[in-house]
């Protein structure tokens, strides 16, 4: 047999070889059985897990029908491979985030290889065994001209894996959806949520050179494709604090505060600290400046490692706090009264 092109079968396991494609190439004179020995001594060497020695397999057996199998050889490529399962995964949950490259939290998706190669691939990971990239909801929501479906990070065994294909200029487009993986108002930072969105026509929902674009990375991440440092990611576990921006405690937030938004109306109401990670809010409203209406009860809870509050039940309603006295969702600002 001859030896397999670009791979380095000393490796130790920490650098082990990974599979980026199986294909053929014309010209080397390989045998079909050749092929499976080199395939079956790369899984015997703990060079190929199960599932990359399945692909592989199958697609050197599928190239029967162009030809194809008796001039070809089976081309693998090394890549760093995450051994090391987050030690927390079972307490992780909620959408995607951005976090730091490198960072414990970042997601390493166990097809990455399959998915950069083009395929359709369900989003599996190496770093969470337990969990997978899941709907948030079952059916469309809208915000504005927006068709939107959150992630969420689900045990496996409660929620089957999204399917999804990386297109040519980057998009990570659902397979059964016309959505695609989005930052959220595309703002590139730590702890922004990462969904699946899109508009009214394909070229609304394939807006390039922003929030919408990825590379997969050959260490099994997927980065922002215009600002690499940031990849998926996840919230860290609850109570673990690591966002470099001071944490803003509810109990700093709670008090009379005031809200304007033209043309939706303003608002003057109560917040009372529920915990460390949540809010009541009750008050008054007066919707275009001339229908008043009381509410109270309205609960929201803090994004894990932010100091951002959603409105439990509509995930997408976000309040962004600059500082105890000052918050920001969407067009509409608040101030502390006192």
């Amino acid at each position: 047999m001859k030896p397999w092109p670009n791979t380095i079968m000393n490796k130790s396991k920490e650098n082990v070889v990974h599979v980026i494609e199986a294909q053929l190439v014309k010209g080397d004179g390989n045998s079909l059985t050749d092929k499976l020995a080199d395939l079956q001594a790369a899984k015997a060497q703990g060079l190929l897990t199960e599932t990359e020695f399945a692909n592989a397999k199958k697609d050197i057996l599928a190239s029967l029908s162009d030809g194809g199998i008796g001039n070809g050889s089976v081309i693998v490529s090394s890549q760093p491979r995450r051994n090391k399962v987050h030690p927390n995964e079972a307490t992780v949950s909620g959408s995607m985030v951005l976090v730091q490259r490198g960072s414990p939290n970042e997601l390493v998706f166990a097809e990455a290889a399959a998915l950069k190669a083009g395929r359709a691939v369900r989003l599996t990971l190496a770093s969470h065994p337990s969990k997978v990239i899941g709907r948030g909801h079952a059916e469309e929501r809208r915000y504005g001209e927006w068709r939107y479906v959150l992630s969420d990070v689900q045990n496996k065994f409660a929620g089957a894996a999204i399917q999804v294909q990386l297109e040519g200029s980057g998009f990570l487009k659902l397979t059964d959806a016309d959505l695609v993986l989005d930052v959220s108002f595309w703002k590139f930072n730590e702890g922004t949520t990462v969904n699946f969105v899109g508009g009214s026509s394909a070229g609304r929902t394939r807006l390039e050179g922003g929030g919408r674009s990825w590379v997969v990375n050959d260490d099994g991440t997927i980065g922002c494709k215009y600002h690499q440092h940031l990849v998926l990611g996840t919230y860290p576990p609850p109570g673990e604090w690591t966002s470099a921006i001071p944490r803003i405690s509810t109990v700093d937030i709670a008090g009379k505060w005031a809200c304007c938004c033209i043309p939706g109306g303003w608002a003057c109401f109560d917040k009372v600290a529920r915990g460390e990670d949540e809010l009541e809010h009750g008050g008054c409203v007066c919707l275009f400046f001339m229908i008043p209406m009381g509410f109270g009860g309205e609960i929201r809870r803090r994004r894990p490692n932010t100091n951002n509050f959603y409105k439990v039940g509509d995930e997408g309603n976000v309040d962004v706090y600059n500082s105890s006295k000052c918050v920001c969702n969407g067009i509409s600002c608040s101030l502390k009264l006192n």
